[in-house]
């Protein structure tokens, strides 16, 4: 079993990056803000340009979940593949964190990527400490919205709409958040809003080191969600 997970996290991350797409967004778009956003505003300020630093891999972090899973499931569904892998001889489950750790391993490419860039341009270069919490960050965060994301798409597998959905939950999510910019400073009400959606507990993790209740809840409950969603599917035949 362990070889099959393996063989699965192996494929996977080499179909990724032979797709185009997915190397852009996840590799080169979040170099492209971090340079944007720290000459624009942080003017030798070491401290904003880590504050964006964290911002931008948060923010891929919540699009990678989202966008690299819960779509793909979508599409096994629709081609009839979701009916072929749950009649294979392993838990599909695995299959499902084979896509997870697949994004893990994109993810920390494109932190190596970053602390690269920032320590080129700016002299900025994460600690061990602060590299270990954003490894953590990444493992927890692309486990909560990677889940979340599955949840979203098991309740609209039938519906067209359900990409718009997910664009619409996510620049919520990262509208609110602390990504780039203190929201609590302008606006208590999308700060408080911004404290009870994933990417704050996240943020927080990748700045501070601190594993909420918050993050806590959201790595926890999707997946206890996303199991009884997925036992409920239905087949077309």
């Amino acid at each position: 079993m362990a070889k099959i997970f393996f063989y699965s996290v192996y494929y996977q991350l080499k179909a990724s990056l032979r797709v185009k797409q997915s190397v852009f967004f996840s590799l080169v778009f979040p170099i492209f803000l971090f340079l944007v956003f720290s000459n624009l505003w942080a003017q030798g300020d070491m401290e904003y340009v880590a504050f964006i630093f964290t911002g931008v891999l948060g923010s891929t972090i919540a699009s990678d979940g989202l966008f690299a899973v819960g779509p793909v499931i979508k599409d096994y569904y629709t081609d009839g593949l979701l009916h072929f892998l749950r009649k294979m001889p392993f838990n599909i489950l695995y299959h499902f964190m084979g896509l997870i750790i697949n994004r893990v391993f994109m993810l920390c490419m494109t932190f190596m990527l970053l602390s690269i860039t920032s320590y080129i341009g700016f002299g900025y270069l994460p600690t061990l400490p602060e590299a270990g919490r954003i490894l953590l960050g990444i493992v927890c965060g692309v486990t909560a919205f990677s889940f979340f994301g599955l949840c979203i798409t098991f309740l609209s597998l039938k519906q067209q709409s359900s990409f718009s959905m997910m664009n619409l939950i996510y620049f919520i999510i990262l509208f609110t958040s602390n990504a780039f910019y203190v929201v609590g400073e302008f606006n208590t009400v999308m700060s408080t809003i911004a404290n009870i959606l994933p990417l704050n507990a996240v943020l927080k993790l990748l700045r501070e080191g601190v594993f909420s209740i918050s993050l806590m809840l959201w790595v926890s409950l999707p997946i206890v969600f996303f199991s009884f969603l997925f036992k409920k599917i239905k087949y077309s035949r």
